[in-house]
């Protein structure tokens, strides 16, 4: 077994560890949250440097920027981690929601979506109209399903207007990045970066997950730091680590 995957299953078990046992103390999970949670985020996004050092910073290839924007997008999810975690244990503040941290992580699906757009763009042409409709209608459906989901606690008598619209802003956000994701992974399969491609979406589909429960609990109240939903963010930064990972050994391969 590689040396990756076995980090990923070391890591994953003590979290998973921590968390079990942890449920009845609330001030050790308040700090494990919070380094857990950047350190976890952590992860993929310095591992996405290893693909850009592969091409160079001042390269002008295509997937230069690729793995840019990639990397621009997943540190600015490990800073909106890391101002939580620095509120949350340093200046012991409880920060609203939405706060700035929130900004951090809905900007950086921005450059997440640019990233895939840009690889699978000089492709595009062997998709196919099957494919292309296969992709739009998962993410057509689960954006129904987080719909269904949500309208009730969302929409209640005394919730927020701020934070309804970051309630349902992270899953159709995370809708759209998934989306662009299956259509590459239709376009890739099969094929020697499939193994990416396969990661990538399994761990995007845990962050959507992990969002609608998020927003879900929140809009309830009953959401602390924590929660046992916070195991999906973990499980989906490891898919995505792995992901780079496999897709690092594919051009090694060249």
């Amino acid at each position: 077994m590689k040396r990756m995957y076995i980090f990923v299953i070391l890591w994953l078990a003590a979290v998973f560890v921590a968390y079990f046992f942890g449920q009845g103390d609330q001030t050790f999970l308040l700090f494990a949250s919070n380094i857990i949670s950047p350190a976890s985020a952590f992860f993929p996004a310095f591992y996405s440097l290893t693909l850009l050092r592969r091409y160079g910073i001042s390269s002008k290839d295509r997937f230069t920027r690729v793995w840019l924007y990639l990397a621009v997008g997943l540190f600015l999810w490990v800073l909106g981690e890391i101002t939580w975690s620095v509120y949350t244990l340093v200046l012991s503040v409880s920060l609203p929601y939405p706060s700035v941290a929130d900004v951090f992580w809905i900007v950086g699906y921005l450059p997440l979506v640019v990233a895939l757009l840009l690889y699978i763009a000089p492709f595009k042409g062997a998709l196919s109209l099957k494919s292309i409709l296969s992709a739009v209608t998962v993410a057509l459906l689960a954006d129904a399903a987080v719909f269904f989901v949500l309208i009730g606690p969302v929409f209640g008598p005394s919730a927020d207007p701020a934070e309804r619209l970051f309630d349902f802003a992270y899953p159709i956000l995370d809708m759209m990045l998934l989306g662009v994701s299956i259509a590459g992974m239709f376009l890739f399969l099969p094929g020697r970066i499939s193994r990416f491609w396969v990661w990538l979406n399994l761990g995007f589909i845990l962050i959507v997950i992990a969002d609608v429960l998020f927003s879900y609990y929140s809009a309830l109240g009953t959401y602390y730091d924590g929660h046992p939903l916070e195991l999906f963010y973990f499980l989906g930064d490891a898919a995505m680590l792995l992901g780079l990972y496999e897709h690092t050994r594919a051009l090694h391969a060249d």
